[in-house]
């Protein structure tokens, strides 16, 4: 199986510029190629929501490769039930948007509207081959647009999870 499966777009929402400028870094290493992790998810409890087994089969294996412990649910209800089941037992969510069952969307805005402790501060990660809608923007961190490679997924988690400048 081949790691490349997406191409790159970043969209965090960030309070110091727009997200564009807030993810320069992180597209200009994408766009020169540079596959080299600064870090990687050592030790980071990922929770992974995607209903195309194969792309959930090869970000698991990948994670769990640079040592994170990783949870898959099959599409949204599963996700935020396995959310709501451990709200303090992950450190970020990457989130499939178009999933059967329950869309990504719909499964944000639970885990958003939970109420838990964690609910408005673990970063979630949105992988779409789509483009946010406005409204909808705010529930994700970052998007990640499909096609990605999979060093692009862990900038992406290292970015969401480093402390804003």
């Amino acid at each position: 199986m081949s790691k490349k499966w997406f191409s790159f777009l970043g969209n965090r929402k960030s309070k110091r510029s727009e997200p564009e400028q807030a993810n320069e870094a992180a597209r200009e290493a994408a766009e020169q190629g540079d596959t080299r992790p600064a870090r990687n998810c050592e030790g980071l409890r990922i929770l992974t929501v995607e209903d195309a087994g194969e792309l959930q089969e090869i970000m698991t294996s990948y994670l769990e490769k640079q040592g994170a412990a990783v949870t898959c649910a099959e599409n949204g209800r599963a996700g935020l039930r396995r959310y709501l089941d451990a709200p303090d037992g992950f450190d970020i969510i990457i989130l499939d948007i178009e999933m059967p069952v329950m869309n990504g969307y719909e499964a944000a805005k639970g885990i958003r509207g939970s109420g838990t402790r964690t609910a408005n501060g673990i970063p979630i990660i949105a992988i779409s081959g789509n483009t946010l809608v406005d409204g909808e923007a705010p529930l994700f961190d970052f998007l990640l647009k499909k096609p990605f490679e999979m060093q692009q997924l862990t900038s992406a988690i290292l970015y969401v999870l480093s402390p804003p400048l």
